[in-house]
């Protein structure tokens, strides 16, 4: 369950039967200068595990396909990045010659990730914290504080950018980069929420400090347990509309996502 989003986009998920968000096309279109519709109509998209089983590689060998890639991946979701994957990206003449199309890959980076996080010496370590919100909004810990998922072009002051820096002098095998980045930070309340269900193993919703305090709002638990799954509501992915939200604002997104789940029952 620690990787469900990850892992379902990279193993299971369909490109055709995909909830994708007018927002996210246009993100896809402008990144890569493509339409998904015409991606998806190419058979130019697929999982990681589709891609290794097309281009007859391992899973591990999609990574360093993905890595060695001209175009930077591009976040379009919570547990969804997208890699474009040439021939330039192989050295392997018939692996080439299967590119001269290229793919758009989905988490080709995630078989690599699994095994990080489940080596028998690996641990996780979380900090919960709290801020003056008027002092420093979501947006400002994320991008100045924490700095942006790709560490080579987070601020000089960030915790990433500082990293990235001085990666050498703290004795890390490479330079971090976007799929070891140093630090996950949640997108928001909410996703704060999302984040302590699923790496701590006494977490509960009603024990949880913003978990308490949907229920308090007169929130169901239903509904809760429903939006951490990351449904589409109204066009548009749960996690990102409550993205760069604080505890406020996501307390109130949330309000809105019942009142027009009630609405639509009606």
């Amino acid at each position: 369950k620690h990787f469900f989003s990850l892992y379902r986009h990279a193993e299971v998920a369909d490109p055709l039967d995909m909830e994708v968000s007018e927002e996210m096309r246009a993100a896809f279109r402008s990144h890569f200068l493509v339409e998904w519709s015409a991606a998806v109509n190419l058979s130019q998209l697929s999982n990681a595990r589709e891609a290794a089983e097309y281009l007859g590689v391992s899973p591990a060998e999609v990574h360093i396909m993905c890595s060695n890639s001209l175009f930077p991946s591009l976040r379009l979701g919570k547990g969804l990045f997208v890699s474009l994957v040439d021939a330039d990206c192989s050295d392997d003449p018939g692996v080439k010659r299967l590119l001269r199309t290229p793919l758009f890959v989905l988490n080709g980076f995630y078989c690599s990730l699994k095994d990080e996080y489940e080596r028998l010496e690996s641990t996780v370590q979380y900090l919960l914290i709290e801020w003056d919100g008027s002092q420093c909004s979501w947006g400002d810990l994320s991008e100045s504080v924490v700095g942006c998922s790709h560490p080579a072009l987070a601020a000089a002051g960030s915790i990433r950018g500082t990293v990235h820096r001085l990666w050498e002098q703290l004795d890390l095998e490479s330079p971090p980069d976007e799929v070891n980045n140093v630090v996950h930070v949640s997108s928001s309340a909410f996703e704060g929420l999302a984040d302590r269900l699923v790496w701590l193993p006494a977490a509960a919703l009603h024990a949880d400090i913003f978990g308490h305090r949907l229920l308090s709002a007169r929130i169901p638990s239903s509904a809760v347990q429903k939006w951490l799954l990351n449904p589409m509501v109204a066009g548009q992915p749960v996690m990102q509309r409550m993205a760069g939200k604080n505890a406020k604002e996501c307390l109130a997104e949330a309000k809105t996502l019942l009142g027009k789940a009630r609405a639509t029952e009606k």
